[in-house]
């Protein structure tokens, strides 16, 4: 039985939880064969009991929280998201960090770091120049990638255009009335012209150093159509591998176990 152990690390107001085994532990270091950094969709927080049957001696996670949202400082627009995904992989990278709970300096390794990224959290991590020297592979589930960029027209019918502007709207309505303590700046009117499509940061341009990437969705998705994925898989075939699920809809539990 594996004997999970969690640690949080603040560092310039980005906050870190990080997952591992007991086992893993030698001399106080942290040893993995593999450190995934996940990047949550919008609104979640990934609980820890999530991680109990994940978790493994050669295996650990790191549950990375936006600037300005959570347990992180700062502000939460699009760009601070970006500069998480930067700041983060970084951090994994260095192989240290100070624990808030004593204090004291924690150390860890990995030979492969690697991201996986839920919804919302597939735009910051594919417009970071993530290189493949720094993380080894992305896994994307249910990513949300052609959603904010002005080439959607091209994969979705007009119809669809306009329901996913209605549902872009509804969806960021309901976050400035629920969410506002927990994304700190969602209310803001930047939000507003990423969710119209007008952010020209948010548009994916890969680079030939950005890692391998792999895509779990779901068939069933009606918040993130599969076939914005599929569009993806076309235009960069030689990086991305997509794996259409069968029955599942926007479901990231789901999909994680099959990853």
């Amino acid at each position: 039985m594996i004997n999970m152990k969690l640690q949080l690390f603040l560092k310039n107001n980005l906050a870190i939880h990080f997952y591992y085994s007991d086992d893993s532990a030698i001399n106080g270091k942290v040893v993995v064969d593999n450190l995934y950094l996940i990047f949550p969709g919008l609104p979640q927080l990934i609980e820890k009991d999530f991680f109990k049957d994940k978790m493994s001696r050669k295996i650990a996670f790191m549950s990375v929280y936006y600037y300005g949202s959570y347990y992180s400082g700062s502000n939460f627009s699009f760009t601070n998201c970006q500069k998480t995904v930067k700041d983060a992989v970084a951090f994994a990278n260095n192989g240290k960090g100070i624990k808030t709970y004593d204090n004291k300096m924690m150390e860890w390794s990995a030979k492969n770091i690697s991201i996986i990224g839920n919804s919302f959290g597939a735009s910051p991590i594919l417009t970071s120049n993530v290189n493949k020297k720094d993380v080894k592979k992305i896994i994307l589930i249910s990513p949300l990638i052609f959603v904010y960029k002005s080439d959607v027209a091209n994969v979705l019918s007009r119809k669809e255009v306009q329901e996913l502007k209605n549902f872009n709207n509804n969806f960021l309505g309901f976050m400035k009335r629920g969410y506002k303590n927990i994304y700190k700046g969602i209310e803001k009117d930047e939000w507003s012209e990423y969710f119209s499509g007008s952010v020209v940061n948010s548009k994916v341009r890969l680079k030939e150093t950005f890692p391998p990437i792999t895509i779990f969705h779901g068939e069933n998705d009606d918040v993130v159509k599969p076939k914005n994925s599929i569009f993806f898989r076309d235009i960069y075939k030689r990086k991305v591998k997509l794996n259409l699920v069968k029955g599942v809809g926007h479901d990231f539990k789901a999909l994680f176990k099959i990853s």
